[in-house]
This record gives C-alpha cells, sequence and structure tokens, in this order.
C-alpha cells in the first residue's frame, strides 16, 4: 500500500534516500547489476503475463538492453550525420534528402527530448534547487553512457548464465559519509521514538542492516548467511 507522506517542519516529501557511487567504473557495475537481475532474470524466471496492464509494467521494468540498443544506434546515427554534413560542407559529398515523414519523426523525437528534459530540470530543481537542476540536464549524455556500457554488460553476463555458468553479480560499495547523519534527520522529521537510527557497514562497505531504536536483528537474521547475501548483492 503506498504511503504519501511530508515532513512536519518543512513539508518536504519523505523517501528514500541512499549514496550513489561517485565512479563511472562502480555505476556501471550498479546499472549492470539492476539490468541483468530485473530485465534479463527477471524476464528468464518470472517472463510474462497475459495482462495488458502487467505486460505495461514488466516491459517499463525490463527495457533496459533494448534502451542500450536503442541508444547506441542513435549516437552511431548522431556521428554519421555530422561526418556527412562536414563532407557536404567541404564539397566532397552532396547533401542527403529527407523525407517528410523522415523530418516528422525527427520533429517528434525532438520534442519528446525537450518534454523529458524538461521534467527532469524541474523535478530535480524542486529538491536540489534550480543549479542542480541544470545539471542534471547536462548530465544526460553521461547518463546515456552509463546505460550503454551496463546493457552491454549485463546482455554478456546473462549470455555466461545460458551457457551453463553460475549468476554472477557485480558488487558495488557504497561510501557511508554523512549517511548515519541524515537517517538521524529523518527519524526527528518522523517522530521515531528510542535512540537514533543506525546504519552498520560491515568491512566490505555495503550496508548489513537498519536497526531502528534499540531493537536487535532476530536470530534468523543473525544466523541466516544466504538473506546477508541477497542484501549484499541487492
Amino acid at each position: 500500500m503506498p504511503v504519501r507522506a511530508r515532513a512536519q517542519e518543512d513539508g518536504r516529501l519523505i523517501a528514500t534516500r541512499a549514496l550513489f557511487p561517485a565512479r563511472l567504473e562502480t555505476v556501471v557495475r550498479q546499472k549492470t547489476r539492476w539490468i541483468h537481475g530485473i530485465a534479463l532474470q527477471g524476464w528468464d524466471r518470472v517472463a510474462w503475463t497475459r495482462s495488458p496492464l502487467e505486460i505495461w509494467m514488466r516491459g517499463r521494468d525490463r527495457r533496459g538492453p533494448l534502451t542500450a540498443l536503442v541508444l547506441s544506434l542513435g549516437y552511431v546515427l548522431l556521428v554519421l550525420t555530422a561526418v556527412l554534413w562536414g563532407a557536404h560542407a567541404a564539397g566532397l559529398a552532396p547533401l542527403l534528402a529527407v523525407s517528410p515523414l523522415i523530418e516528422a519523426l525527427l520533429v517528434a523525437n525532438l520534442a519528446a527530448f525537450a518534454w523529458r528534459a524538461a521534467w527532469r530540470l524541474a523535478f530535480t530543481a524542486s529538491v536540489h534547487g534550480l543549479s542542480e537542476g541544470l545539471r542534471a540536464v547536462l548530465r544526460i549524455p553521461l547518463a546515456n553512457r552509463v546505460a550503454i556500457l551496463a546493457g552491454r554488460r549485463a546482455v554478456t553476463a546473462y549470455a555466461k548464465t545460458l551457457a551453463g555458468r553460475a549468476i554472477g553479480w557485480d558488487k558495488t560499495p557504497h561510501e557511508s559519509r554523512s549517511m548515519n547523519e541524515g537517517l538521524r534527520t529523518g527519524a526527528a522529521q518522523i517522530g521515531i521514538a528510542g535512540s537514533a537510527p543506525r546504519l552498520a557497514y560491515p568491512s566490505g562497505g555495503l550496508p548489513a542492516r537498519l536497526s531502528v531504536g534499540n531493537s536487535r536483528p532476530s536470530a534468523r537474521n543473525r544466523t541466516g548467511s544466504d538473506a546477508g547475501k541477497g542484501l549484499a548483492a541487492s
């Protein structure tokens, strides 16, 4: 059941906040895990249903590999177009004629991109300020690069499982900088009684458990190694 709640002090929406990796290689590994698990392994294990709504929702979750392919082709066409324009400007090749249908598709794609960029700016700026909203738009090419690299890596990993190998999940360490302080602030805003929440990290740097108040993990959580491994891979 979805819950929509706002903090009492400033009215901001209460949401999950986590530290995202800062290095490109680590970001690619994390997105690879998402695409491999949700898109490919989810398709393989859960398959599809006949419900149109379920197909729509699962299609949105599993579009990662297709998105990587479309983005790759788009950038290849962008480079070829620039080369052809340069050749035409140098008098080495004629300018190719574009049909009205292609022109309409290009205009529609440009309008869709502008719409997406505007909402990206608006939502980011509403939470982090206008400067971060502008940076979010400028980071679109970098996000596309991450999607392409992660899509290729995820498809390669999935192909290895089809060949009989065990599923391998890329582990990504997360820095705990200011995370505990953020948890204490969030707990104070929503009025959690007891001691401040604590985020415990093992030596590998991945979150182990989130405890609120003075609660202790159950015996099952302390002894269930499979559950711990599953959390570390998430």
